[in-house]
C-alpha cells in the first residue's frame, strides 16, 4: 500500500513540476487593460520573458498577436501534451518531453531559427507532439464548420515553419476568426513568417476571447 501511495505521489509531483501554464496566463491577463490605457511599454515588458522574438518594437497589434500565439502554443506544449503523455505513458515520459521542450527553447534563444543544431530536437519533438496536437486542434475548432478550419490548416498550417505550430495557430485563427502570424524579429533579424488567414486583424477583446477558448477546451477534456 505505502509503495503504491509513494509511487502515485511521486508521479503526481513530477506532473506538477512539468506543468507550466498558469504563470503565463496570469501574465497575459494583465495585457488587455494595459493596452486599453495605451501602456504598450509595460505590456511589452510583461510579454518579453515568454517570447523568443524581440518585443521592444511591437505595436499594439503585434502585442495582441504575440500574446494569442504564445497562449495557444504554450497551452499545447506546457499543458495539453504533457497531460496526454502522462495519462498514456506515465510521468517519466511526460518529464522527458518537458525537458526536450526546455532544451529546444534554450538553444533557440542562442541560435537562428533554421540552425542545424535544432533540427534533431525539432524532429523528435514534432513526432512526440503529432497526435496530441491534432486532438487539441480538433477540440479548438469544434464550434466551427469543420470545412473552414480544415481549409485554413491545409492552406497555412501545413506550410508554416513548424507544422505543429501551424496547425495550432490555424485552428485558433479559425475559432476566433482573426488573422495570426506575420513577420517577426529574432536576434535583430527579420523573419518573414506566414500570415495565417485573411480574417480581420485581432483587437484587444480577442485576447480575452482566446482565454475563454482555452478554458472551454480544458473543460471539454475534463468532462470527457
Amino acid at each position: 500500500f505505502f509503495k503504491i501511495f509513494f509511487n502515485t505521489g511521486n508521479a503526481g509531483l513530477l506532473l506538477y513540476i512539468c506543468l507550466d501554464f498558469q504563470p503565463l496566463k496570469k501574465s497575459l491577463n494583465k495585457i488587455p487593460p494595459l493596452l486599453m490605457h495605451n501602456q504598450k511599454s509595460t505590456a511589452r515588458d510583461i510579454l518579453k520573458p515568454w517570447l523568443r522574438r524581440q518585443t521592444d518594437t511591437l505595436s499594439s497589434l503585434g502585442i495582441i498577436k504575440a500574446s494569442i500565439e504564445t497562449l495557444t502554443l504554450r497551452f499545447a506544449r506546457h499543458y495539453f501534451v504533457i497531460i496526454f503523455l502522462y495519462l498514456l505513458f506515465g510521468a517519466y515520459v511526460a518529464l522527458a518531453y518537458r525537458l526536450l521542450v526546455i532544451t529546444r527553447q534554450t538553444w533557440s534563444k542562442k541560435s537562428n531559427l533554421n540552425s542545424p543544431l535544432l533540427s534533431p530536437v525539432n524532429s523528435f519533438v514534432y513526432w512526440i507532439e503529432y497526435l496530441p496536437v491534432r486532438l487539441l486542434c480538433l477540440s479548438l475548432i469544434l464550434k466551427r464548420t469543420i470545412s473552414t478550419p480544415w481549409h485554413n490548416i491545409k492552406k497555412y498550417g501545413q506550410f508554416y515553419y513548424d507544422k505543429n505550430s501551424g496547425w495550432l495557430l490555424s485552428s485558433m485563427s479559425s475559432t476566433l476568426q482573426i488573422q495570426l502570424g506575420g513577420p517577426a524579429l529574432y536576434q535583430k533579424q527579420r523573419y518573414a513568417k506566414m500570415r495565417i488567414s485573411h480574417h480581420p486583424l485581432p483587437q484587444v477583446h480577442d485576447l480575452n476571447r482566446s482565454f475563454n477558448v482555452i478554458n472551454q477546451v480544458r473543460l471539454f477534456w475534463l468532462l470527457l
